[in-house]
């Protein structure tokens, strides 16, 4: 019987060093879309914009990529041409899926109203589900239309009536969230409109 000997192929020097630079490099594998988070100012990244009212949070552009969440540098930026517009709309797109699979804690009074709402996850960047429209008209039925949210890091999001008054109630378990291994976002409260997000005030460490 003839026996046909296993042919192994090895990629020349060339192919070899791009398949080194996609494996290494996140600007030559895939593009992943950009998304905006909600990101603490004192992380200073290279780009962000600002959110209006708020001192201590800012939006910045990031891609999620197999080695987590990854920032760009000036230059990366400036050559991905990415236009506000299109982050935006990428930004809802993945956000409206991220929403649908997080888990939801609604919290009630004695009465069975709903005193407040935790949005969580150990994995997904929920901080971004600000940004969907569904969001917003989910939650504007049960707390009204101009409600509050704290968004204590990357991973949790409460919210809130924009009269409330219970600090007590939800205030030490925004304090642990922020505290948490998960990465830090703000203590900074948001109220949330068809306007967008704005600063109105801030949760202080006791």
């Amino acid at each position: 019987m003839n026996h046909t000997p296993a042919v192994t192929t090895r990629p020349c020097g060339c192919k070899a060093f791009i398949l080194l630079l996609l494996a290494i490099c996140p600007a030559a594998r895939a593009a992943e879309p950009w998304v905006l988070l909600p990101e603490p100012a004192f992380m200073e990244h290279k780009v962000s914009q600002p959110i209006a009212g708020a001192k201590k949070t800012v939006l910045a552009p990031a891609r999620l990529t197999e080695f987590g969440v990854e920032f760009p540098s000036l230059a990366d930026w400036k050559e991905s041409g990415a236009s506000e517009g299109a982050v935006l709309a990428d930004t809802c797109k993945q956000a409206a899926v991220w929403l649908a699979q997080a888990e939801v804690e609604l919290v009630r009074g004695p009465k069975k109203v709903l005193q407040y709402a935790v949005l969580h996850s150990d994995t997904l960047p929920l901080c971004a589900v600000v940004f969907v429209a569904d969001f917003r008209t989910r939650y504007e039925e049960a707390f009204g239309p101009k409600f509050r949210i704290v968004i204590p890091n990357r991973h949790t999001v409460f919210i809130f009536p924009a009269l409330a008054t219970n600090d007590a109630l939800y205030g030490p378990k925004i304090i642990a969230a922020w505290k948490s291994a998960a990465p830090k976002v703000s203590l900074e409260v948001f109220e949330c409109s068809e306007a967008g997000l704005r600063g109105v005030g801030v949760f202080e460490e006791p």
